[in-house]
């Protein structure tokens, strides 16, 4: 959440950084050590849902976090400030003119119909999704071998619901578990995980050995862009994060988002509000929960009009935005003229 916050008061202050991500939330779950020992197993099950696990969760761990980070936050606040400030000159006739923030350019890399409603001045550049395509050229055994499996449809009713989660966020066991479960409540589903994290890895290999090899691949790192374009993909279920969602969108295909931190739960209210997106909550996500959102995203009528949407916003995204060349236009004009 505050990696960007961090790298840019690093580079003001001129020091070195390292961003490091604590992943204590989402993580296996472990008591805090203020809640008393001597619990039997079930009891500690149960303490999971309880009110000392929410309390720990959403009031501690905030706190801790702010008390932790909220000088430099401060701080960064401070040169913000100073940066984007009017600066009055000695006087416009002097040759020393008013600058304004408002010079300087905004960039934003997703399109302009994805935002929520709202007044912005004319340095906000809404530039659509700048996604890079090189990942889904390579070609490799691994990338062959997971077409090959993408390729093998047994029946005309399968479809795939693709996971991928990114390489910062660990989903606990509880999670991982409810998404293998839900191969149960829909025959006719498959599924392909992409899973960065090697214990999470192993673990959800373990749940899926007693699966048929057909019904679901577990794999570290897959093409995604590619993947995503396949015809038999049906539902793509990632964390929020804007490149994963831009990936969705140029992709036509619905999603589940089940946001972790920094700007993935805004993503998901914006996918939501357009009507192309189910948000789930990791720490209460069910099989039952899941399969009902897959469902509700692969219903026949509904589908269509999910595409459709994110037909538009693609286009919107193309043709409004400009992308990266876009992005290099106003640099490179801001950098020669200052506006």
């Amino acid at each position: 959440m505050f990696a960007f916050a961090a790298q840019d008061l690093a580079y003001d202050l001129n020091v070195p950084f390292v961003i490091h991500s604590c992943t204590s939330v989402e993580g296996v779950f472990s008591l805090p050590s203020w809640i008393p020992r001597g619990f039997d197993d079930r009891t500690q099950d149960d303490l999971k849902d309880s009110l000392f696990a929410r309390l720990d969760n959403y009031l501690i761990e905030p706190l801790r976090i702010a008390f932790y980070l909220g000088p430099h936050m401060l701080e960064l606040d401070r040169l913000r400030r100073r940066n984007n400030r009017t600066t009055q000159g000695i006087h416009p006739l002097f040759g020393n003119p008013v600058r304004r923030w408002q010079d300087h350019p905004i960039l934003i890399p997703y399109p302009l119909a994805l935002e929520f409603r709202r007044a912005y001045t004319p340095n906000y550049h809404f530039l659509g999704f700048v996604l890079d395509e090189q990942d889904s050229h390579k070609v490799s055994d691994e990338s062959n071998e997971i077409d090959v499996w993408l390729n093998q449809i047994h029946h005309i009713d399968e479809f795939i619901v693709v996971i991928a989660l990114g390489s910062v966020s660990v989903l606990n066991e509880h999670t991982w578990t409810a998404i293998v479960d839900s191969l149960t409540l829909l025959s006719n589903m498959r599924m392909l995980l992409a899973i960065h994290d090697e214990t999470g890895r192993n673990f959800v290999t373990d749940l899926t050995s007693k699966f048929d090899p057909h019904r679901v691949l577990v794999r570290s790192w897959i093409p995604q862009q590619r993947v995503l374009h396949k015809y038999h993909v049906r539902v793509f279920v990632c964390h929020g994060g804007l490149y994963s969602i831009g990936e969705a969108i140029h992709a036509h295909k619905p999603t589940i988002i089940l946001p972790g931190f920094g700007d993935q739960k805004a993503n998901g209210a914006r996918m939501r509000a357009q009507n192309i997106s189910v948000v789930l909550q990791r720490h209460s996500l069910t099989a039952k929960l899941f399969a009902e959102a897959v469902q509700s995203l692969v219903h026949n009528g509904r589908y269509v009009d999910i595409v459709e949407r994110l037909k538009r916003l693609h286009y919107l995204s193309k043709s409004e935005g400009g992308g990266a060349r876009r992005a290099a236009q106003l640099i490179e004009g801001w950098a020669r003229h200052g506006k």
